[in-house]
């Protein structure tokens, strides 16, 4: 029984091809439309809507 016939070679090069097609394009929208907020002081202000009971 051979396993690397022409079928399964088309099939897993067209999965590994897609892949590697989407986490390029993922990996470009992300670096040119998703930014992390400048650091303020190193230190950010966090505001919480309700008083937490310390623990």
């Amino acid at each position: 029984m051979n396993h690397f016939n022409l079928k399964s070679l088309i099939f897993y090069g067209v999965a590994i091809s897609s892949v590697l097609v989407l986490f390029k394009t993922v990996t470009v929208y992300g670096e040119n439309n998703l930014k992390a907020p400048p650091a303020i002081n190193g230190r950010y202000r966090l505001t919480l809507s309700e008083n937490l009971p310390n623990w």
